[in-house]
Formats: C-alpha cells, structure tokens, sequence
C-alpha cells in the first residue's frame, strides 16, 4: 500500500520509485499501532537497513494483520527514516481500508500478479482480491 500521483499504476512497472514517503518509521508504526493496538512489532536488521515486522492477535472476533515496513533512502529529498510502502500479507480488504485512510494513501499492488487492487469492490470474506479498473 503507497501513496502516489493518481495515474502511477502500478508499482511492478515503474522505472524508478513514484511514491511519495508517508512519515518516518516511528511515526508509521504508532499510527498503525493505533489502529491495530495488538500488534506487537520486531526490528529485522537487514544489511544496512532496518525492517519492522508486526503481527496482531490472532482473535476471531479481530481481522488478521501481517505487516512490515522498512525505512528506504528512496529519495535523497525526504528524511533517511521514511517509509514509503506498508506491506500487508494476506490482508483483509477491511484491514487495507483502514490503513490506506489513516494514513493518506491511494494505491496497492499486488506483486504476486502485478496488478492493482481496489480494496473498496471486494469484502472479507470474498476469495479473490478486485482488480482496479
């Protein structure tokens, strides 16, 4: 999930990075931990780049939430903690909604298939993901 100019398409065909960063690092993860307040998150070092993890409770009554972000030097105008990209594995179209409205943001892709995704036409319980048009 990104924020990018309308027409960006998607990100598997892009020449070089169009989105524009969303916050920094500890800005992001509060803000998704406010939404998501069981989540719990874990730092990956990656060679010279840090990642965060964060998985929630596995509850029936809560959607399940699987994510990650990484603070990417992507462009040398913005701060070097800014996040670009929340990664959601297997998310709930519910759990894209509320991500992509709290924190501005216009666009998925699935990478699997390259394709965009409109996580407003498909509910929860549908099993296959809409493909925007």
């Amino acid at each position: 999930m990104y924020r990018a100019a309308p027409d960006a398409g998607s990100m598997v065909a892009w020449e070089q990075n169009e989105a524009q960063p969303i916050d920094g690092v500890e800005q992001v993860k509060a803000a998704l931990s406010a939404l998501f307040p069981e989540l719990r998150w874990t730092a990956i070092d990656v060679g010279d780049a840090t990642h965060w993890s964060a998985l929630g409770k596995n509850r029936p009554d809560a959607p399940y939430v699987d994510l990650s972000i990484s603070a990417d030097g992507l462009d040398e105008k913005a701060p070097s903690d800014s996040v670009y990209f929340v990664v959601g594995r297997k998310s709930p179209p519910s759990v894209m909604r509320k991500i992509m409205e709290a924190l501005g943001l216009n666009h998925v892709t699935c990478i699997d298939s390259g394709e965009l995704v409109d996580p407003y036409a498909y509910g929860d319980d549908d099993p296959y993901y809409a493909i925007k048009k």
